[in-house]
């Protein structure tokens, strides 16, 4: 299901607020997952997932907030699909 376009208004928010709390959940990010390409991976995850869901953030809450349990959930899905594609003898 497509969403409406984001207004000019909510672009620039969302870029605010982004901008502010990148350099926090990208070092939540990096302290779980470790290599290097995949926690920038994980922080793109993150990023396309707020944008998509901007739409639904509730202003009476922290943004850090609602961005942290975003990435912890993008987190956790990396991590099972890692463990799910290593093959173990």
């Amino acid at each position: 299901m497509l969403q409406p376009p984001m207004r000019d208004d909510d672009q620039e928010r969302f870029t605010r607020l982004w901008t502010q709390a990148h350099s926090a959940i990208a070092g939540y990010v990096s302290a779980l997952v470790p290599e290097r390409s995949a926690a920038d991976d994980v922080m793109q995850e993150i990023a396309l997932a707020l944008l998509r869901k901007f739409a639904e953030y509730d202003d009476a809450r922290p943004f850090i907030a609602w961005a942290m349990g975003i990435a912890r959930i993008a987190v956790l899905t990396r991590r099972r699909d890692h463990a799910r594609a290593v093959t173990r003898f």
